[in-house]
């Protein structure tokens, strides 16, 4: 038998070298090409594997180098093995040919709406070289990284690893960015009162949670009030009247988007009732007293309190501080 060189000259065959392609489970496979040459490449011969794995080359005596591609043109192979044959001779050249390609799974971005304009980029691949794209460009990423900001809208992430056996394997995720830029609120919290409990949040709008929240430029909440860090809640009970404090409050997303806004607290004293008793009414005669009180923050807001009621016939307007009367009566009220 005669076989085919890249200069056309003929070479008896004298020998045979034969073998079997497998994949990483031992299965044959079928229709791969395998390439046979001699040390300067002056011979060079191809042929496919059978339906059964197998493949045999008719050779002269010398030495030869086999290997399998995944495509002829050699962009991937098992690897090149070689052997020298003596006249009479088979020799036997086995390859396993790894065709399983890397598992790719993208765990964020998810396939949903994020407010996150960065956000994270997390993936695990078992084996292989790892190209990230970002709408269809090259970004230099790795899990972990957070993207680079992205227009409100949908993207899609690609993850692609190829493996030492040149088997591709890739994983997609298609998701959309409704981002809000972060703010603080610029309504100044209520007031408060010595010796009554206080809680206000300051509710932050858009940006990333989570969000950290601190006092700066070295201001100070009134005494008996704390800031919390976690949550932008401002509590406690003031325990001294302050007029007017001024603070300025910073929030950080987790995107490192930075606000700050001033704000301003006062704290009164406990409104008292000032009057310290009422005259006596008469039944039929129109009754018009005024109760004045001090403390507290105007204007007030008067009720009647507990079980007590005033006499048949008298009311209490809770905002002029006035009550009057249609017939005579006594009670005890406050």
């Amino acid at each position: 038998m005669l076989f085919r060189s890249n200069n056309l000259t003929a070479q008896p065959t004298v020998a045979w070298i034969a073998g079997t392609v497998r994949d990483s489970s031992a299965a044959p496979l079928a229709n791969l090409d395998v390439q046979l040459r001699n040390a300067d490449s002056s011979i060079i011969v191809h042929l496919q594997t059978a339906a059964d794995g197998t493949y045999r080359f008719a050779v002269g005596s010398g030495s030869w180098y086999v290997n399998v591609f995944f495509t002829h043109n050699g962009s991937r192979s098992a690897g090149e093995q070689t052997t020298t044959v003596t006249a009479g001779q088979t020799t036997t050249i086995d390859f396993v040919v790894d065709t399983v390609p890397p598992v790719v799974v993208i765990t964020s971005p998810t396939a949903s709406t994020t407010p996150d304009n960065t956000p994270l980029l997390t993936y695990t691949v078992n084996e292989g070289t790892v190209v990230v794209k970002v709408d269809g460009v090259v970004v230099n990423k790795i899990s972990g990284n957070s993207l680079d900001v992205l227009a409100n809208g949908p993207h899609t992430v690609i993850v692609e690893a190829t493996d030492a056996a040149g088997n591709i394997s890739s994983a997609s995720v298609t998701f959309t960015v409704n981002y809000t830029p972060l703010a603080l609120p610029t309504a100044t919290p209520a007031d408060g009162t010595v010796g009554i409990a206080y809680n206000q949040t300051l509710p932050v709008t858009g940006g990333v949670q989570p969000f950290s929240f601190s006092l700066i430029n070295g201001t100070t909440l009134p005494p008996g009030l704390s800031l919390n860090l976690s949550s932008g809640v401002i509590s406690g009970t003031p325990t001294t009247v302050a007029s007017g404090t001024v603070f300025k409050v910073q929030v950080i997303d987790s995107n490192g988007t930075t606000v700050t806004q001033q704000y301003t607290i006062s704290v009164y004293p406990q409104p008292q009732v000032s009057t310290p008793s009422l005259p006596d009414a008469y039944l039929t005669t129109a009754y018009n007293q005024t109760l004045t009180a001090s403390g507290g923050k105007a204007p007030y807001t008067w009720s009647v309190t507990g079980s007590t009621a005033l006499p048949a016939g008298l009311g209490l307007n809770a905002r002029s501080e006035e009550r009057r009367v249609g017939k005579e009566g006594r009670s005890r009220w406050s």
